[in-house]
């Protein structure tokens, strides 16, 4: 099996696409918009897969990182790691669990995060078996008949951005946001790089 040959420009790293830049991106923010801000972490950021084989007989050579690596303390103390990686044929999709002193919560997803329906299941108390949970209906913010998956998750967001304008509140995620986040990931790197413990705010 191989890439499609139109998506070769992505091994190379000066390019801007990768595991890295996009993936970890995502996967993050909806990390830390959950359950919090990292406070200081070890990251390990490499290429595992140096060359691609793409579907019109051709090799590529690879140096776009493909696999990155985080763990550390949030600024609640709470101990995190994450694993984001781009080069399973058979990957098991997205999911997320958090583990707290009254249960646990669980979310997953066949799809990049971004793109796919989410399932939420939780659980209270030892020895329970984890349940399928509902979202509340007052975080749907997209009607009901906007369909499932991608479509939806944009009308959510053009919905958020309408009413801010609208009220004149403010839209979230804006630029500022955008721009913390990229220097988080300028942090995954220098950890890997210099291999040590980085602090992301003193």
């Amino acid at each position: 099996m191989g890439r499609g040959a139109d998506r070769a420009w992505m091994a190379d790293r000066a390019n801007g696409a990768n595991s890295l830049s996009i993936a970890s991106g995502h996967a993050l923010d909806i990390f830390c918009y959950c359950v919090g801000e990292f406070r200081e972490l070890s990251a390990q950021v490499s290429v595992q897969l140096a060359q691609w084989h793409t579907t019109d007989g051709k090799s590529v050579s690879v140096n776009a990182p493909d696999n990155v690596i985080v763990s550390g303390v949030l600024d609640n103390g709470a101990a995190a790691s994450a694993h984001i990686a781009t080069i399973p044929w058979v990957g098991s999709g997205w999911r997320m669990e958090v583990y707290g002193t009254e249960g646990t919560l669980s979310a997953s997803s066949e799809e990049m995060v971004q793109y796919g329906n989410v399932s939420l299941f939780g659980a209270q108390g030892s020895g329970q078996a984890l349940q399928p949970l509902d979202v509340p209906a007052r975080l749907a913010s997209a009607p009901g008949s906007v369909p499932a998956g991608a479509p939806y998750n944009v009308a959510q967001l053009y919905r958020i951005v309408g009413d801010a304008i609208h009220n004149g509140g403010d839209a979230q995620p804006d630029f500022d946001t955008a721009v913390e986040r990229h220097r988080f990931l300028d942090l995954l790197q220098q950890s890997s790089d210099e291999g040590r413990r980085v602090v992301v705010k003193a």
